[in-house]
């Protein structure tokens, strides 16, 4: 018995040896085998839509004015607060008349009912802090003193970041084919929003 507990005695104190003797790491192994790939998650929500783009690199785009009636001397076609007068600088403006059905090119002639016409230009700048557009009667074919009153059936505002010109040559009094060139994206105008009178 002395012998077997002699035994278990010293197998248990090598056994203390051989676990407490920790050597050196030796060198990592080679790379395994790349794993299966694993399954798609799922598809994110969708973000919110951004705000439409003003002035250069916004793309053109024209404002719908529908129909103006009762104009005499002119009219403010527009005023728009949220562009900058920076952004402003960089836009080619273009406005168009209808009449009897056609669009007319401004500045020029736009042709009434009764053999009437009238001759408008406009301008556009900033004021105030507020970027404008302005029609203004410059003629008008009745021989009278009182200016008479027109009923423009629409008025389309284009505007065209400078950057987004063609190289080539394109006719800016033709209503079809600076539609067709520039392909603008329609904007009916928020009259509350943007409208503003400068009087």
């Amino acid at each position: 018995m002395r012998k077997f507990l002699h035994s278990l005695l010293i197998l248990a104190v090598v056994g203390m040896v051989f676990t407490s003797c920790e050597g050196p790491d030796g060198p990592a192994g080679p790379a395994g085998v790349q794993g299966t790939k694993g399954d798609k998650g799922d598809k994110g929500d969708k973000g919110d839509a951004g705000e439409d783009g003003v002035g250069s690199g916004g793309g053109a785009f024209v404002l719908n004015l529908g129909e103006i009636t009762d104009v005499k001397d002119g009219i403010n076609l527009f005023s728009f607060e949220d562009i900058t007068e920076e952004e402003s600088q960089s836009l080619a403006i273009l406005v168009y008349v209808k009449s009897m059905g056609v669009w007319w090119p401004m500045p020029g002639v736009v042709p009434f009912a009764g053999n009437a016409a009238s001759t408008y230009t406009f301008v556009h700048g900033f004021e105030d802090s507020v970027f404008f557009v302005d029609l203004i009667l410059t003629n008008y074919t009745e021989s009278q003193e009182e200016v008479p009153a027109r009923t423009l059936e629409d008025v389309r505002v284009v505007m065209i970041p400078v950057s987004d010109l063609m190289a080539g040559r394109v006719d800016l009094s033709n209503y079809q084919q600076v539609m067709d060139t520039f392909n603008p994206k329609p904007k009916q105008v928020n009259w509350s929003r943007v409208l503003k009178s400068r009087k």
